[in-house]
């Protein structure tokens, strides 16, 4: 009997070595969620590094070329969204002793919320806004001028931040426009901003700071609208998602998307193989794609009129 109590208090484990175990657990779960779900975010915005360097996350994507280097941005990922899921003690939420199934609910519910998604691409991009590659490309320090027009700063205000003069910032903003209208894009610069109220204490004091107080009608119904386009986007399958980013965001060429598929053996549909495909099935498959969209958003649409008073 002794033996026995003996026994059974040697395997019970001390709270710190409990607390180690569930750490563990933890991790492993995030692990393997990770492993499973990160490339296709950092596929989804690759843009063109697939066509330049070798893929970290995914041995089917990117240049298959050993002697060319491997691509920063998926290790990076990686380390970025273990620290954000797992060095802020999210895991507390749990509770002692959590089981895999819960782990794996809770941090999946994370991973896929809109909330982790655009804390990414405010790591990923600086901002939430991305620059188009032909407004990077006027010159180095365009895509601030970009960055600056759409918070609707005067030009003495950009000129002091960058550090150049009124009439280089005045000639890179005259490119800036001149390259959206060109491309029918100069709603690019009229986005809606949303600051939240309680980081207003957090700006630097010395900091200019303009705003421009719009009609508060006309705001809702702006954020209504991109509220209801964002949620439709995010109803389209990744596929779907791609060949909009690919031709609508980044404007790549039908050839382009359609080389892409047919390496990594992606089909449109069941009916036609990868490599009996050509540039009439991308169009087409766009086009479908965009009439969903848009169906989508008017069902959101609609429903959003009935709820709002």
């Amino acid at each position: 009997m002794k033996e026995m109590i003996y026994s059974t208090h040697q395997e019970q484990a001390t709270p710190s070595e409990q607390k180690a175990k569930d750490s563990t657990l933890v991790r492993e779960t995030v692990f393997a969620l990770l492993e499973k779900y990160l490339p296709n975010i950092c596929k989804k915005y690759c843009f063109d590094n697939y066509r330049q360097f070798q893929c970290t996350l995914d041995s089917n994507w990117g240049v298959f070329d050993s002697s060319v280097a491997f691509c920063e941005w998926g290790n990076a990922l990686y380390a970025w969204s273990l620290e954000d899921l797992i060095g802020k003690d999210r895991s507390l939420a749990l509770g002692d002793q959590p089981s895999k199934l819960a782990i794996t609910k809770y941090f999946s519910k994370i991973l896929f919320s809109v909330p982790f998604m655009e804390r990414f691409k405010d790591w990923r991009f600086r901002r939430r806004i991305r620059v188009p590659a032909y407004i990077k490309a006027i010159d180095p320090d365009a895509y601030k001028v970009f960055w600056y027009l759409i918070d609707q700063a005067d030009m003495e205000s950009i000129t002091q931040r960058i550090g150049r003069t009124i009439d280089d910032i005045a000639c890179i903003t005259k490119r800036i426009k001149q390259e959206l209208m060109k491309r029918n894009k100069s709603h690019l610069l009229h986005q809606t901003t949303i600051l939240s109220l309680t980081q207003i204490q957090q700006i630097d004091e010395s900091a200019s700071i303009f705003l421009e107080l719009p009609s508060l009608e006309t705001t809702t119904i702006k954020q209504i609208e991109q509220r209801d386009i964002h949620h439709a986007y995010q109803k389209l399958d990744w596929l779907e998602q791609y060949i909009i980013d690919a031709m609508v965001i980044d404007e790549l060429k039908a050839t382009s998307v359609l080389q892409v598929l047919k390496q990594q053996a992606i089909c449109l549909n069941d009916t036609v193989q990868p490599e009996s495909m050509n540039t009439q099935h991308i169009y087409y498959f766009l086009r479908k794609t965009l009439a969903k969209l848009k169906s989508l958003h008017k069902q959101l649409s609609q429903s959003s009129k009935e709820v709002t008073p």
